[in-house]
């Protein structure tokens, strides 16, 4: 019990200021001695009042280190956002050497004749045909093989096309096939568009020289001609209705009949069907299907 004696508080007021200010005054905590305080910035501490008073804090213990609940990201998520870019002298058609045939004349039906490469003899060459607008077939050939020797050429591959310009008339038929002889060609490609009468016929079909006079028309020729049938497909595109997909069998064809090396010939599609022949003249129709054939001779040579 404290009694209050009259002029006692008065006298131990300055006291209790006093060893406030000194740092000696002691409060006793009801927590237990190893209770931790907030010292975070958002508190203020006793150093930050008075420099004189120094807090001791315990330390905090040291927690084991937890192991990663995730695992290590894979390598496709590392890689996600990034440009990769390749060079095309390491791709499956580097090194590797094509000639393509922009088929038929720039309109010019040319007569004079020339060996078939079977003993006969066959026109220099024609003028193709036409979609029912009037399209013509050795544009269509042409431009699909502009598109095509870009995409080959970026990849590595050395393309070498049998005209300079869709101009060139006089390159014939037996001179066609014997280019790629003398390019030491790994695959021999010529680009056409069938003229079929009737409007109901539609798709694509690839020929190949037979019976074979060498043997790159034997089965290295129709190993191409079944990928480059293939890589069409893989484009979107329908087999013939009326040759369907396999390699069909031709001994007319003197720029197939003069090839040493692999060697097809690939109708596009049908000139006088109203969705061949929209596809065969627009610049969209021409890239669907000049995709598919690099397509079907990147694979033909990354096997080769």
């Amino acid at each position: 019990m404290f009694l209050h004696h009259p002029g006692s508080l008065d006298k131990l007021v300055p006291l209790v200021l006093a060893s406030i200010t000194a740092g000696t005054l002691t409060l006793t905590a009801c927590s237990p001695a190893t209770e931790h305080h907030d010292f975070s910035a958002k508190n203020t501490t006793a150093s930050s009042v008075n420099p004189n008073v120094t807090d001791k804090v315990s330390p905090s213990p040291t927690l084991p280190s937890a192991s990663p609940s995730t695992p290590s990201p894979e390598p496709k998520k590392i890689l996600a956002g990034k440009t990769i870019l390749k060079d095309p002298r390491h791709s499956s058609v580097s090194r590797k050497t094509i000639v393509i045939d922009p088929g038929h004349s720039n309109g010019q039906h040319l007569t004079n004749k020339v060996p078939d490469g079977r003993g006969g003899s066959k026109a220099c060459n024609t003028s193709g045909t036409a979609t029912n607008s009037g399209y013509p077939e050795h544009t269509a050939n042409w431009e699909v093989a502009l598109i095509l020797q870009a995409e080959l050429q970026g990849k590595g591959a050395t393309v070498h096309l049998t005209k300079k310009d869709d101009h060139a008339d006089k390159v014939c038929v037996d001179r066609r096939g014997q280019i790629p002889n003398e390019k030491h060609a790994d695959a021999f490609l010529s680009i056409h568009a069938n003229g079929s009468q009737s409007s109901a016929p539609h798709g694509f079909f690839v020929m190949v020289s037979n019976p074979p006079l060498n043997s790159a028309q034997g089965e290295p020729s129709r190993k191409l001609a079944r990928a480059v049938s293939e890589g069409l497909r893989g484009a979107g595109l329908t087999p013939s209705t009326i040759f369907g997909a396999d390699p069909a069998p031709r001994s007319d064809l003197a720029t197939l009949n003069f090839a040493k090396v692999p060697a097809v010939m690939v109708e596009l599609g049908e000139m006088r069907n109203p969705q061949d022949a929209q596809r065969l003249s627009s610049p969209q129709g021409q890239q669907q299907y000049a995709s598919g054939l690099a397509k079907g001779l990147i694979s033909f040579l990354s096997a080769s």
